[in-house]
């Protein structure tokens, strides 16, 4: 329309342009640049870097092809995603220099930590949870997060989530499973947070209670290095929604499903 102006780009559409299809030996994988981009040394990290990005050529579908194996690429893309790379059962130790040199990876996969069998094994059965888990574990993890958001806004150093049996249903049922709690406590720390689970008996009934401590006095101080952009950014694209009540000891946020 005439005069009109046009409307920003909300943080979804922003997402949206982010994403980018691999076609990988004929499998495809989805993934965002910005991941790729956070490691600016390796092959893709570097040729999705704006600086490239008018030597960027799709083809017809929009994707990307490479002609590399695609169960290896799997553990390629993990580790862009993690920062760990794990190898794939039953893969050499030459095949899997082959496909760090191939993707430029600045890791020295002798030293890697996740190559050990046991870590190999222990991936398998965490991963295998995860699919029982899903896709309430993503539910309560995003719930989680929000509710770190709005701690984090209020300038918050502690503070608790509480899952009631008698309200929060769908989370109070998914946490009853010990193997659901330690999956969900695994997946928080590996996002560098300081979180422990208790439970409590009430007049009220039985709670789930995850504690949280975004900072204290022997934190160390890696936020210095993150630009006030990226924080925004970071704010923008998590989700609103979260009441927070202040009790004397700590803020309780009180995360209420939106998916019942």
């Amino acid at each position: 329309m005439e005069g009109s102006f046009p409307q920003p780009m909300t943080s979804e559409m922003i997402r949206r342009s982010d994403r980018v299809i691999l076609n990988v030996g004929g499998t495809k994988f989805e993934t965002y640049t910005s991941t790729l981009t956070k490691y600016p040394l390796s092959l893709l990290g570097a040729m999705f870097h704006e600086r490239n990005e008018h030597l960027l050529k799709p083809d017809d579908r929009g994707e990307y092809f490479f002609d590399r194996n695609p169960a290896a690429f799997e553990m390629i893309l993990n580790w862009y995603r993690t920062g760990k790379l794990r190898k794939i059962f039953g893969m050499s130790g030459s095949a899997l220099e082959e496909e760090i040199d191939y993707w430029q990876l600045p890791i020295d996969c002798k030293q890697e930590d996740g190559l050990r069998r046991g870590n190999q094994f222990a991936y398998i059965a965490i991963e295998e949870q995860r699919k029982k888990a899903e896709p309430i574990l993503s539910k309560i993890t995003e719930h989680i997060f929000d509710a770190i958001h709005g701690a984090a806004k209020q300038g918050t150093q502690s503070f608790s989530i509480e899952f009631k049996e008698s309200q929060d249903h769908e989370f109070y049922a998914f946490l009853s499973n010990f193997s659901n709690r330690e999956l969900l406590l695994h997946d928080l720390l590996q996002e560098n947070l300081d979180v422990s689970f208790n439970d409590m008996t009430s007049g009220q009934g039985h709670s789930y209670i995850l504690f949280l401590t975004l900072w204290n006095r022997y934190t160390r101080p890696k936020y210095k290095e993150a630009t006030s952009e990226m924080l925004d950014k970071i704010l923008k694209e998590m989700r609103q929604g979260v009441e927070i009540k202040t009790t004397q000891d700590y803020h309780v946020i009180t995360v209420k499903p939106l998916f019942l």
